[in-house]
């Protein structure tokens, strides 16, 4: 079963029975099953991820975990393996993230992961927009994750975030749930949303993490936005 039949699955199963059902992801031998529930208006949640159908967005509570390079993730799942490489770990697990991107309309036909990692090849797939908010001393601030990276010259980075969808393995197994990764940028071959021409591919000096990240342990949200609207 290929990576579009295996998502078409999921979301048919999750129109039929939204109000309580579970999306069958049972190919992978790891799968936990997204429980959605319907909270009106069109708004929807899916594990702790919460999801609003009209505006093509869902956000999603984490927490961060590293302040210091290298990285190759902004987040990974809750217990993630890479999270030693990651700036976030987020209170979600890799098949409720994808059913999240979705139901906000990403389609997963069009993503195109990196061939291998550290490619220079560009993936494809949905644009989105992804900020980051959090609070200190009861002051919201907010900015686009982009900006949690710089250049070896200072200078902040491109936002040119697409969902690429991850993809399954030939015995069934979904690749982000395997290591856990969600959002990257040196063009992993697992993540379920990357940078489309990737950030310090090949030179793990080129990146550094801005002094606009705050505080490890900070408590934060992130947002994620189907760009086509």
């Amino acid at each position: 079963m290929n990576r579009t039949s295996n998502w078409a699955m999921i979301f048919l199963l999750s129109l039929i029975f939204i109000s309580n059902s579970l999306a069958d992801t049972t190919a992978d031998k790891n799968a936990k099953k997204p429980t959605i529930k319907e909270l009106g208006n069109n708004l929807y949640q899916v594990g702790n991820i919460k999801i609003d159908k009209n505006k093509k967005v869902f956000t999603i509570t984490g927490t961060v975990i590293r302040n210091e390079p290298p990285v190759e993730f902004i987040a990974v799942t809750k217990g993630g393996e890479k999270a030693y490489e990651s700036l976030l770990e987020m209170e979600v697990n890799a098949f409720e993230f994808n059913l999240a991107c979705i139901l906000i309309g990403l389609d997963e036909k069009k993503g195109k992961s990196s061939p291998m990692h550290f490619s220079p090849e560009a993936v494809e797939g949905d644009k989105v927009d992804i900020t980051m908010s959090w609070k200190k001393q009861d002051k919201n601030n907010t900015l686009p994750i982009s900006q949690l990276l710089e250049s070896e010259t200072g200078k902040n980075l491109s936002s040119d975030w697409v969902y690429t969808a991850s993809t399954f393995t030939p015995d069934g197994q979904f690749l982000a749930n395997l290591d856990g990764t969600l959002i990257g940028f040196v063009h992993s071959i697992n993540t379920i949303i990357e940078h489309r021409t990737g950030l310090g591919l090949g030179n793990y000096g080129g990146i550094t993490i801005s002094n606009k990240l705050p505080p490890l342990g900070t408590k934060i949200t992130l947002e994620i936005k189907n760009k086509k609207l």
